[in-house]
């Protein structure tokens, strides 16, 4: 290719005013575009970006439902040696209870509430609780600190009996239970599991201990 050896002659429409302040404004506004043209590059880059992670974050959990399907968590049901038949007398209810919430046979929680502040929670029952002279709560202690059930010394904790079943089914209190035995066993759980490796996990587990 050969450049001319004369410029070219500028036309006369472009020498008026006009004309001029015309070029300014289509060259602003080229480079508009081709500001707007780069930021729209940029955020097609980042979708891609967030489009590969996603992807790969799908497939991995797509992966993890279908080892869930392939090897499923099974509950093998209760042989049963006679017909199924439901407790019929109360003191048959009250032992099924007892056999279902099994835990500390020599102490259990009640609940309480104090009315005036709103707070409640579970404490021992006792025999001497706000007995004046035995029960220790009613002494704060120098430093300020009111004696908990564990430090005092007139415990008289009330054992687990039929009669304090049968006031908590009736409704006239609420009784807790301390699944934690003295040896440190138990007769049952409960266990919450919110995300699907803790699922695959207490899969894995519960085979090993059935």
């Amino acid at each position: 290719m050969t450049l001319p050896e004369q410029p070219f002659p500028v036309p006369d429409i472009l020498k008026r005013p006009e004309a001029s302040g015309r070029i300014g404004e289509l060259i602003g506004c080229r480079e508009e575009i081709v500001v707007e043209i780069a930021r729209e590059e940029e955020r097609v880059a980042e979708l891609r970006s967030e489009l590969e992670e996603h992807s790969g974050r799908l497939s991995k959990l797509r992966e993890e439902l279908q080892s869930l399907n392939s090897d499923p968590f099974k509950i093998q049901p209760c042989a049963l040696s006679g017909p199924s038949t439901g407790p019929r007398s109360n003191s048959e209810k009250v032992a099924l209870f007892r056999s279902l919430f099994r835990g500390r046979e020599d102490i259990f929680p009640r609940r309480w509430e104090n009315p005036k502040s709103g707070k409640s929670g579970y404490s021992p029952a006792c025999l001497n609780e706000w007995e004046y002279g035995l029960c220790e709560k009613k002494r704060p202690r120098p430093e300020g600190r009111r004696v908990t059930c564990g430090e005092c010394p007139n415990q008289a904790f009330h054992p687990v009996d039929d009669a304090v079943v049968v006031a908590h089914l009736q409704g006239r209190h609420v009784m807790g239970v301390y699944p934690l035995l003295k040896d440190e066993t138990c007769w049952f759980l409960a266990a919450d599991f919110d995300k699907v490796r803790r699922c695959r996990s207490f899969r894995i587990a519960a085979g090993s201990w059935r």
